[in-house]
């Protein structure tokens, strides 16, 4: 009989393994055949179309930025729903309700909290890795910005566009499918750590990372995604300023 239940236990973690797997391999490829579907369609189309050689750099940003997530979001939470019926609700998502003033509260002490944590990991990280560049500045994929429009589309897509459709994407759809076949902690380090690999240069994926741990656990205190999202931006808000603003004010 122990034996029996002891298989039973095991098959279980295997099988909750094996989904967990699949989900983070769905969600992989959505992200990567978004950005390439996107960039791909540009690509054809720029040598046809002139006009498109003249769109300003920071709105063709902007506008490719959105056509990649809408269709990484697409492809995630549409396909599997077209082919296998499995339907993704507000619920899921964590966007049933509107946030609440506590929540926008939390929202801000956890900005803090994860910035502080994210130093002292970047200042340990530094000591016991030579060569480690902890104040390398991240590519935004905006440079050069000139006129007040540009100024105004790059904080429209960093600040916006960005944190929205990431939170939407990571704790709202990966985070809340992992939870039912992992173990809270096991789908907070997965799902943060994807999260940091997705921004690429090390020093960035190091902040995320902390910064996803943080994210993942209002989703769960709360149990709505607007606290995670106003996080978000808070965050890019505050890159924002010192990349861009506060350069051209000095």
């Amino acid at each position: 009989m122990v034996d029996e239940t002891s298989r039973k236990k095991t098959s279980r973690i295997g099988r909750n393994l094996l989904i967990s797997v699949a989900f983070i391999a769905w969600a992989a490829f959505s992200f990567l055949a978004g950005q390439f579907l996107v960039a791909g369609l540009y690509q054809l189309a720029a040598p046809s179309i002139p006009d498109l050689q003249s769109v300003n750099e920071s709105v063709l940003m902007t506008v490719l930025t959105a056509l990649s997530w809408t269709a990484t979001l697409v492809i995630a939470l549409w396909v599997p729903y077209f082919f296998l019926k499995q339907r993704v609700t507000r619920e899921d998502i964590g966007l049933q309700r509107l946030p609440t003033w506590a929540e926008l509260g939390l929202a801000a002490a956890g900005y803090i909290a994860s910035s502080i944590a994210a130093a002292l990991v970047i200042y340990i990280v530094s000591l016991v890795m030579p060569g480690f560049d902890a104040d390398q500045t991240q590519d935004v994929g905006f440079s050069n910005l000139v006129f007040r429009y540009e100024y105004i589309v790059a904080f429209i897509t960093l600040v916006i566009i960005a944190p929205f459709v990431e939170e939407i994407f990571f704790r709202g759809y990966l985070y809340s499918r992992l939870k039912k076949y992992l173990p809270t902690w096991v789908a907070i380090i997965m799902v943060s750590a994807l999260f940091g690999i997705a921004h690429g240069q090390l020093n960035v994926a190091i902040m995320t990372f902390v910064m996803g741990i943080f994210l993942c656990l209002l989703r769960d205190l709360t149990g709505s995604l607007w606290p995670a999202i106003t996080m978000h931006m808070i965050r890019n808000g505050v890159a924002f300023f010192f990349l861009f603003v506060a350069p051209t004010v000095l």
